[in-house]
């Protein structure tokens, strides 16, 4: 079910779902329209229109009370359709951009349509072992193949896109986590003293992040939520295992920086997904890659508390969060510089 207790989550009414549509499909009649599951940011329709044939779209709203968003979450939708058509220049099946309207004309908010893709969350797919494995397996080709693409400089590549961007990975990393402090510590979520325990212990490191002079496209929010997954023709139930891979979606939060962004995050690293990307366990043990990916690691872990705490509300979630942070900011302490 959609989140409604997310502070982010507003649904349309039926005039204003209408408007939005005939704005930009005039000749197409909404025959039906229904909200998706899930989604804490964005508030999401699935909606059948008719011109000369049944079609479908996603309409994907943005959120309201954008006062409690991150620094790089203000322009994620423009930010979207930019490495949607990277992706797809480069083979990476994801979604497909039709519209993004942010001057916030017909409703007050930014919103896109995409074309619909038959298909479930990886998340949610029943599926036997073997066919899991296919999928991660795959997953990780496709990983490897976006940290193939040069990026333009470093940071989320919404601040690089319009003109923010940072001149190595460390500063950039350094910039989201004072973002992430300086917000967290308003209400008293963080202490200061939290904030300068985080801070110092990436600042140890800055000999190591400096390094990376050659900026990839990462996805930034990797998971088998953001997989999308169709279930072939052949198959005759829900539970044969008969899928394959449909889309990589989500790319809002992609990140210009090294490989090692995306590979610090602690839900994707299976054994099938590394044999796709053609790593090693020993190889992400290196310890100049074990220290970025710790620190990225802490990103996730940091946007994770925040965004439970002030835009999701939901405490339990928020402070598992912030004990998964800090745990690792005492790691990276332990780390040889």
């Amino acid at each position: 079910m959609a989140n409604r207790a997310s502070l982010l989550f507003q649904e349309l009414s039926r005039t204003e779902l209408s408007a939005v549509i005939q704005a930009h499909f005039p000749h197409a009649e909404v025959i039906d329209y229904s909200l998706c599951d899930g989604g804490l940011f964005n508030t999401t329709y699935r909606v059948e229109l008719l011109e000369k044939n049944h079609f479908l779209v996603i309409l994907r709203l943005g959120p309201v009370h954008r006062e409690v968003l991150m620094g790089y979450e203000h322009d994620m939708m423009k930010t979207e359709a930019h490495i949607s058509s990277l992706m797809h220049q480069h083979g990476i099946p994801t979604s497909e951009v039709l519209i993004v309207n942010c001057k916030r004309d017909l409703v007050d908010r930014d919103y896109m349509i995409t074309r619909y893709i038959e298909g479930i969350a990886f998340s949610g797919a029943q599926m036997d072992s073997a066919a899991r494995f296919a999928i991660e397996k795959e997953c990780g080709k496709y990983l490897r193949r976006m940290h193939e693409i040069k990026a333009p400089g470093f940071g989320r590549a919404t601040d690089v896109l319009f003109g923010k961007g940072y001149p190595d990975f460390f500063t950039s990393l350094f910039a989201e986590f004072d973002d992430l402090c300086r917000k967290s510590s308003v209400d008293g979520f963080f202490t200061k003293e939290e904030c300068d325990e985080i801070c110092s212990a990436i600042m140890r490191h800055k000999e190591v992040l400096v390094k990376c002079n050659s900026p990839v496209l990462c996805h930034g929010d990797m998971w088998s939520g953001n997989v999308l997954v169709a279930r072939e023709k052949s198959c005759v139930s829900k539970t044969d295992g008969k899928y394959s891979l449909a889309a990589i979606i989500d790319v809002d939060r992609a990140y210009f920086g090294d490989c090692d962004f995306d590979l610090g995050n602690p839900w994707i690293l299976s054994d099938a997904f590394l044999e796709g990307s053609g790593l090693t366990r020993e190889e992400l043990e290196q310890p100049d890659r074990l220290i970025k990916r710790t620190v990225a690691a802490m990103i996730y872990f940091f946007i994770e508390a925040y965004v439970w705490h002030a835009q999701y509300r939901n405490e339990e979630n928020a402070q598992n969060g912030k004990r998964a942070l800090m745990e690792r900011t005492l790691y990276l302490k332990t780390l040889s510089c």
